[in-house]
């Protein structure tokens, strides 16, 4: 899961210096286009849920390309994936009390916070202090989160 192919071939060279193998796999979506109507703080918590959910993604991005390259400690990993996590249940609770699981879209998005929250929290509570178990198990993380993301915009598309 990396935002770049320069950033895939640096740590593919980086882990083939190591002696290990990798491979890589392009995933895409569509995009789609959402109507909603809602009342004005339904709408911005609807925008801000979709804001936190992008934002958060790119952090276990950003968390897993630096844990690689400056070649943090798990302790770390685990601190910076807390920090997101305390980021995450904060959106999901302000999305929850403004809008409700009422309908489809609300409720595939709770779906995705949910399991947002479920793989950060085993990030945070992983215990190995093996460098590479703890990267391998970041980046598990981020690819179950693209997933959840992926199942939202399904759900979407599949609701529209």
């Amino acid at each position: 899961a990396y935002s770049s192919e320069d950033s895939l071939k640096q740590v593919r060279t980086q882990l083939e210096g190591e002696g290990m193998e990798s491979a890589s796999y392009v995933f895409s979506a569509q995009g789609s286009t959402l109507r909603i109507t809602a009342y004005e703080d339904q709408l911005n918590a609807i925008q801000n849920s979709f804001s936190s959910l992008q934002s958060i993604q790119e952090d276990v991005l950003s968390i897993s390309l630096a844990f690689d390259q400056d070649q943090q400690s798990p302790a770390t990993g685990r601190e910076k994936a807390g920090g997101l996590l305390n980021e995450l249940r904060a959106a999901k609770t302000a999305f929850e009390n403004t809008t409700g699981t009422d309908n489809g879209v609300l409720l595939a998005i709770a779906e995705c916070f949910s399991a947002y929250e479920e793989a950060l929290q085993a990030l945070n509570s992983y215990q190995s202090d093996n460098f590479v178990d703890f990267s391998s198990k970041i980046k598990y993380t981020n690819i179950s989160m693209m997933h959840a993301y992926y199942a939202l915009s399904e759900k979407i598309m599949e609701l529209a």
